[in-house]
This record gives structure tokens, C-alpha cells and sequence, in this order.
């Protein structure tokens, strides 16, 4: 366990909490410096590196520039051509997703666009109700039964918030987005977003919306 998650288990909340903030604010300067310039943005990048992207994640190595994605993004409005997140909001609760993608949509320029992937809750339920369980056996995933397989969706890899179509779709509109579309894996009428997913493709939503 790294050292400061040790210190943040004996400090108080209140106080682990204004000085996550101070370092935010103390780093958010030097961040915005390293994105000036870029004009699209891979979020929770990982170790999915994009050419002619600023790839963010929560850790900086030199390359990836380091960020809290549940914060606002030091980036200002209106500069950013081309979003592409694949499996993140997912792991963070739906109330921060919210926030991220209406985020995104003040850091993007009019005809701008948003690529997002995600797991699909109805690619889950159909999985269930047919009683099978290795659909993702080559990711190394093999439940043992549909039940384990359902718990196992909302509750492993800190799986926070799984949704369907409508549910994001909704959501994407709500934030101000004009046309959200579902878009096959590795397509894209826009070429910059074409063959972007770095994981194997099980039926994930993936939708791209135009500010």
C-alpha cells in the first residue's frame, strides 16, 4: 500500500479532503500548461498511449499527464476538437460521471465530438437470461454461474454504475449535447476516431455526441 494511502487512513476525512484540494489547486496551473496546445483529449488513458492525443489518467510517468478525472478539467472551453474515453465512468459514481461529460461538452468546440465506451447492462441481462457465462473468458473472466456473472458486472474491477443505451444517451442530451449517435466498434464517421479501442469488443455501448 503506497504511503499516502496509509497517512489518508489515519488522517481525518475533513482534513484528507482540503488537502487533496490544495494539492488540486496547487497543481491544476502546471497541468493546464501541459494540455495548452492540444486539441484532443484521451481520458483514463491507461496504458492505451495515443499519438497526437493528450493522454490523461491519474498518473503522470512523462508521457501521460496526470489528472483526477472527478475533477474539472484544466482545460478551457471551447479549444478541444476530439474526446475519446473507453471504460472509466463505469468506475466512478453516476452523479461524477454526470459532471465529466458535461465537462467535456464546455471543453469542446461546436462540432466537436465525444467517442465513450462502456459496458453494456443489456449485453449483461441478455448474457443472463440465456444462462451463459463466458462471454468474456478471453479477458480472463469465467464466472461459474449467470448469477455470479450478474454480481460480478456491478461489483468487480470498482464497478460503480453500469448502464444501458437509453440511460447514457439520456444523459448526453440532458448535458447539452445536439446528436448523440451508436457507433460500431473501431468506426467512426469521423476517421481521427476510427480504431481507437484498445480492448476486445463484448458489446459495449459506444456513442459519439457532437456539442
Amino acid at each position: 500500500m503506497r504511503i499516502h494511502r496509509v497517512l489518508d487512513l489515519l488522517t481525518p476525512p475533513v482534513i484528507v479532503q482540503a488537502s487533496r484540494q490544495l494539492m488540486r489547486d496547487a497543481t491544476r496551473p502546471m497541468v493546464t500548461r501541459k494540455l495548452e496546445g492540444h486539441n484532443r483529449l484521451h481520458l483514463a488513458c491507461g496504458t492505451n498511449v495515443l499519438d497526437g492525443w493528450a493522454n490523461i489518467d491519474l498518473e503522470s510517468n512523462g508521457v501521460v499527464v496526470g489528472w483526477n478525472l472527478t475533477d474539472r478539467l484544466p482545460v478551457r472551453a471551447e479549444t478541444i476538437d476530439l474526446v475519446f474515453c473507453e471504460h472509466f465512468i463505469e468506475h466512478i459514481a453516476l452523479a461524477q460521471a454526470t459532471a465529466l461529460l458535461v465537462d467535456c461538452h464546455r471543453v469542446l468546440r461546436p462540432g466537436g465530438v465525444l467517442r465513450l465506451s462502456t459496458p453494456s447492462l443489456k449485453k449483461v441481462i441478455d448474457e443472463y437470461s440465456s444462462g451463459r457465462t463466458q462471454e468474456w473468458r478471453d479477458v480472463g473472466w469465467s464466472p461459474a454461474t449467470p448469477c455470479q456473472m450478474v454480481n460480478g458486472a456491478f461489483r468487480l474491477w470498482g464497478h460503480r454504475f453500469v448502464y444501458d443505451e437509453e440511460e447514457l444517451g439520456r444523459i448526453l442530451v440532458d448535458a447539452g449535447y445536439r446528436e448523440v449517435t451508436q457507433v460500431a466498434w473501431h468506426e467512426s464517421t469521423t476517421p481521427a476516431l476510427r480504431g481507437l479501442e484498445c480492448r476486445p469488443f463484448h458489446g459495449e455501448i459506444i456513442l459519439e455526441a457532437v456539442r
